[in-house]
């Protein structure tokens, strides 16, 4: 796991420590003075770790050789992106609460099966005309049916697991 405070220089350090100890001082005390102070190196210490973080992550994305692995690698860091094959999908189905991947691609498939048909069926008693036009115009356009679309049981590690298999040939990166 890479470390994601590689940024953080010791003078950062220094001055977090420094901030701290203003911060003691502004709640102890009323002096305006000293709490403007601390606002003012409050926001000096912002500007410097924000610039340390685009230096550092500058140079690592300029000295590598795979730009897009490190740029996908960058921003898994600064987003805290970590994997967790461990999710557990859970989703409400006729007021009880499953994790049964079965029982919840089969709720997917109900209602995305259900789409058309519920449309087919309130066609006929839409008042409004312009959408029974548009409708008519899809129905002429595509006058064959289409055939179910099921969700098969799959976790995200086998869906990780075939994106990675995938080999990308001729991308050009710009």
């Amino acid at each position: 796991m890479q470390n994601s405070n590689a940024w953080v220089t010791t003078g950062i350090k220094t001055s977090c420590s420094n901030k701290r100890k203003l911060y003691l001082l502004c709640r102890e005390s009323n002096d305006l003075k000293l709490k403007t102070h601390y606002r003012n190196y409050c926001k000096t210490l912002s500007k410097l770790t924000t610039a340390a973080k685009k230096i550092y992550y500058s140079n690592k994305l300029g000295n590598s050789n795979n730009k897009p692995k490190t740029t996908w690698s960058i921003t898994k860091t600064i987003t805290n992106n970590n994997k967790n094959c461990d999710n557990i999908l859970m989703m409400k189905i006729d007021g009880k609460i499953t994790t049964h991947y079965q029982n919840i691609a089969k709720k997917f498939n109900h209602y995305y099966v259900s789409v058309t048909d519920n449309i087919n069926n309130n066609k006929s008693t839409t008042d409004n005309s312009n959408k029974i036009n548009q409708l008519n115009n899809l129905y002429s356009a595509f006058k064959q049916s289409f055939t179910n679309i099921t969700v098969k049981y799959t976790t995200t590690y086998e869906i990780e697991k075939m994106i990675k298999e995938l080999k990308s040939k001729k991308i050009m990166w710009i």
